[in-house]
């Protein structure tokens, strides 16, 4: 029933979709993995989950551990690539080294998890941030969801959203969003807003 809490989530705020909004100008981005969430930027219980860096080598640690994880993941990541990612970073923090291999949003206790592609361009990234992933659609841009921020209001850029919600009992912040040529996830459980916050602007603070 794990999985159910990010399904759940989901379907919460799939209204709205299909709103078109121009990506953001910009040079060339960094590389994913100078960009993901760092450890002075999560609470202090949380340990960096090992295997953290290329998406390929993640999923390659992961595989034999969790396969309903893995295969979360590697849908993600082909996602991504069809659209033009050219390469992606992920980054895994839990309370527990037993939690690191659990699907995301899904571990027990607190944990944080960041994935961030690289396209070639503006336009691809912006392009993959109006598909969603993970099975989050991304609303309309003049959408009203309760508990989903859009846009400027998140904090981060212009094409991003944040969900705010208590799932089967459990505190989830779902942030997606793409600034120059870079699209970002970050799915907390159980961290409060201002701890969830930090993490995903710090990602974002990256970019500018």
């Amino acid at each position: 029933m794990r999985s159910a809490t990010l399904r759940a989530a989901a379907l919460l705020i799939a209204v709205g979709v299909g709103a078109c909004q121009a990506g953001s100008l910009g040079g060339p981005a960094p590389e994913p993995a100078q960009l993901t969430v760092g450890s002075g930027e999560v609470p202090g219980d949380l340990q960096r989950c090992a295997g953290a860096g290329s998406v390929d080598s993640y999923l390659t640690e992961l595989k034999p551990r969790n396969q309903e994880a893995y295969q979360a993941l590697q849908d993600a990541w082909l996602q991504l690539k069809k659209e033009g990612a050219r390469s992606a970073a992920v980054a895994v923090f839990s309370t527990g080294q037993p939690s690191c291999s659990a699907r995301w949003g899904t571990a027990p206790g607190r944990s944080l998890a960041n994935l961030v592609a690289s396209f070639p361009d503006d336009h691809a990234a912006a392009g993959a941030y109006q598909r969603g992933i993970f099975g989050f659609p991304t609303p309309a841009a003049d959408a009203q969801v309760a508990g989903v921020s859009i846009g400027v209001a998140t904090g981060l850029s212009e094409n991003s959203w944040v969900a705010q919600r208590s799932v089967a009992g459990r505190n989830l912040y779902v942030a997606w969003w793409q600034d120059r040529a870079v699209a970002s996830f970050v799915v907390t459980v159980d961290l409060d807003a201002t701890e969830a916050r930090r993490a995903a602007e710090g990602v974002e603070a990256r970019l500018r």
